[in-house]
């Protein structure tokens, strides 16, 4: 197990292995660490936040959907974003970068 942290012991917490609830719970962590959608305020267009929850000696590669039919394609390497691709590309404007600065 790579982050055994995510694991209950066998017996100590009535789950058994392989536990499929506790595997989710990472993967959803992880996502929430690299991009999380912003609040919708009243209107259409929701913030895209990358990167918040990032320590700065992680390099990743991400695709993650995002909201209002939005893919993210990122890299962040070194503690610098190498590539952000938006698609639509009209959802570039919303995304805000908080762990990994742009390079430059």
């Amino acid at each position: 197990m790579r982050f055994p942290g995510f694991f209950g012991r066998l017996g100590s917490d009535g789950n058994y292995f392989p536990d499929p609830e506790h595997p989710a719970q990472m993967r959803t962590g992880l996502q929430y660490m690299m991009l999380q959608n912003g609040a919708a305020n009243g209107t259409r267009r929701t913030p895209i936040l990358l990167f918040a929850g990032l320590p700065k000696d992680m390099n990743v590669q991400i695709k993650l959907p995002a909201f209002h039919r939005t893919t993210v394609v990122a890299e962040c390497k070194d503690n610098k974003v190498v590539r952000l691709e938006v698609e639509p590309a009209e959802r570039r404007r919303d995304v805000v970068l908080l762990g990994c600065p742009p390079p430059g």
